[in-house]
């Protein structure tokens, strides 16, 4: 069986939704003939732990140390003197986060957060990823980000093995973020960087990688969609029914740019006029919720007279993240501004069967649900169609308040597609490609370093 070392700094137990990606692609790469080794951080640099996704894994997993960016320790003692609440831009009223005004600590940080804040594991990672491309005979090199450090530390991991690198852009490479044009340009040449290095560029949308191929003509033949998915496995022993009261949940960040409140003016409109029962409509926010649009989500509720029907939780782990998904009858979904991205929780919602009601733009999330036909997509200010798609769901609530996802009709549709153990087995695809590609070139052993 051909070894793979898959690099990604967000793993389970890392709660981060980044690290599901290369988990469930660790998990189903041997039944297409690649035994996967990964190299991540140990779990002590992860900001947030979800016990019930460890696993104990049938491969090796080699844990790097990490030297923290200076921006880590500014941020925590911020919090420290601040609280939570200063560093949530859903919890700042009036804050232009399109200032690009460059003050001292913005250049402070585009010189030492190059290409990102955690370069800091590149050095300690390095070494132990030659270590196990010696002792395992690697024969190929994945990384996964961002963070795209990761990629940087994927590329000199492959050149210093003479081996293949596949590069898997779950989000785009971040240009014009920065305050500093001269760090800008030196984005730009990075990107150009992994593009020309790898053997295939993965990314998880067509608009993205159609947008690639635009910038990158001379290396449209690497530029491969592999998007994200489901894994039905997440939904054994999951309770079929779902809640007695209809449900409609949103799990996730509310961040400044994901603003709610279109919901709730049309969840309030449908009580007014009658066409909800105000007893038996469940609104709930699973997560980093209790600010949005700047302001808190129980001023938001009781403005819209929704106080008893909102209902804001923290964190869940993901088993529990599960069920909520699986018992709720509509799932809230806020995709602003990602024109080229899908958030990875919207496969979790279409692989529960429930309705998904996304406010968003025309984009690769409103593309995905057109393709399925499981979600209804309108523009955060289309009140009258956000209303009708919640009516609609809500009479077939009525008709049958317990429906099952087994009625969702889940499988044998075009959601098959996006089954992670049919999305391994195209990655498993490109892997043998590319080795096959790069065979001849490749030496016995790997090459020293430089």
């Amino acid at each position: 069986m051909k070894r793979i070392l898959l690099v990604s700094h967000h793993f389970p137990p890392d709660s981060a939704v980044g690290g599901i990606r290369t988990a469930k692609f660790a998990k189903y790469l041997p039944r297409f003939g690649w035994e996967p080794v990964v190299l991540t951080v140990k779990e002590d640099y992860h900001p947030s732990i979800d016990d019930l996704i460890k696993e104990e894994p049938t491969y090796p997993v080699i844990r790097s140390a990490f030297v923290r960016n200076q921006s880590h320790y500014y941020r925590k003692l911020k919090r420290l003197l601040f609280g939570d609440a200063v560093l949530k831009p859903s919890a700042l009223p009036g804050l232009d986060i399109d200032n690009r005004k460059a003050t001292l600590r913005d250049w402070f940080n585009a010189v030492t957060a190059f290409p990102d804040e955690d370069t800091g594991w590149i050095p300690f990672a390095f070494f132990q990823g030659r270590k196990a491309i010696r002792d395992f005979d690697i024969e190929c090199v994945f990384s996964s980000g961002p963070p795209h450090s990761t990629h940087l530390l994927g590329a000199w991991l492959a050149k210093s093995a003479r081996i293949p690198w596949i590069a898997d852009f779950r989000d785009p490479y971040f240009l014009g973020n920065r305050k500093n044009p001269a760090y800008e340009k030196l984005d730009k040449r990075l990107e150009a960087y992994f593009m020309s290095r790898a053997s295939f560029v993965l990314s998880t949308t067509q608009r993205l990688t159609d947008e690639l191929m635009r910038r990158y003509p001379a290396h449209e033949h690497k530029f491969v969609t592999l998007p994200n998915g489901y894994d039905p496995d997440d939904f054994l022993n999951v309770p079929l029914d779902r809640a007695t009261r209809f449900a409609i949940s949103y799990l996730g960040t509310l961040y400044r740019s994901r603003n709610p409140e279109p919901v709730l003016r049309a969840i309030a409109s449908l009580i007014e006029e009658e066409k909800l029962d105000r007893g038996r409509v469940a609104l709930r926010f699973i997560g980093d919720c209790a600010y949005a649009a700047g302001r808190p989500m129980e001023a938001l509720a009781s403005e819209h007279h929704l106080t008893d029907n909102v209902e804001i939780l923290p964190w869940v782990s993901k088993r529990q993240a599960f069920e909520i998904m699986a018992q709720s009858h509509v799932l809230l979904l806020l995709a602003e501004n990602q024109e080229l991205m899908i958030p990875a929780k919207v496969y979790d919602y279409l692989g529960a069967g429930a309705d998904v009601l996304a406010l968003t733009e025309d984009g690769a999330t409103a593309d995905l649900l057109r393709e399925v036909g499981q979600g209804n997509v309108h523009a955060p200010n289309d009140l009258d169609g956000i209303k009708k798609s919640i009516e609609q769901s809500y009479r077939r609530y009525l008709e049958n308040p317990r429906r099952d996802r087994a009625s969702s009709n889940t499988e044998g549709n075009s959601l098959s597609r996006y089954d992670r153990r049919a999305l391994t087995q195209e990655l498993a695809e490109l892997l043998d490609s590319a080795v096959l590609e790069r065979g001849s070139e490749r030496p016995h052993s790997p090459a020293p370093v430089a």
